[in-house]
């Protein structure tokens, strides 16, 4: 069954919604289809219609991932110690993909590595930092959209009256991934959904 069990309350509504997110361009976007109005909402992610496809983490983990707008001024400046993941990094997560691992190498200050539980990892500023981590940087930022879209008040149009339940949660990557790297982003992506927008999730 689609999102859960309707509530048994008859006072309380359930609406459920369904997610839509692009991972596979130099842009993420994202949308929402609203079951109850049969219709798909695009959802604006920190203001803008799309953000770019990065994330900026500081070594230690002591602060929250930047993502977006922020994180590719931090990569168009080259900061030293910062990692900053563009799509092209999930690439050189392969190793067939030696080309891109220099490059990563040569213009953004981290190495490919191995993490733990067989998961690749990124090497910078003598950490090594899962390619999962990254990814949760993003979904992070997006579950924070879907959930303020989905207050009284917001983009979906949500009643005080209604119970918002999230289903299914699609996302679209690189065609040329291969399947390992589609594993370790659904992974990462369903971890972050079901804590933050319930155990419904489905991705």
């Amino acid at each position: 069954h689609f999102g859960g069990d309707i509530c048994s309350c008859p006072s309380i509504m359930a609406r459920v919604f369904a997610v839509g997110l692009d991972l596979g361009g130099q842009e993420t976007s994202l949308a929402v289809f609203d079951h109850k109005k049969q219709c798909s909402t695009p959802l604006e992610i920190q203001s803008a219609k799309t953000i770019p496809t990065c994330v900026a983490v500081e070594p230690g983990g002591g602060t929250a991932p930047i993502v977006g707008k922020r994180a590719e001024t931090r990569s168009a400046k080259k900061c030293e110690g910062v990692l900053c993941a563009f799509r092209q990094m999930i690439y050189a997560s392969d190793k067939a993909w030696g080309q891109h691992r220099q490059d990563c190498e040569e213009r953004w200050h981290f190495t490919m590595g191995q993490g733990s539980k067989d998961v690749p990892s990124y090497r910078v500023g003598g950490e090594d930092m899962g390619v999962d981590t990254v990814i949760e940087g993003v979904v992070e930022v997006i579950c924070t959209s879907l959930l303020d879209a989905a207050k009284p008040g917001g983009v979906l149009q949500v009643d005080e009256s209604e119970a918002v339940e999230w289903g299914a949660f699609a996302v679209t990557v690189p065609e040329c991934l291969t399947e390992k790297q589609r594993q370790i982003i659904v992974s990462a992506v369903q971890g972050v959904a079901q804590r933050r927008l319930g155990g419904g999730v489905v991705v």
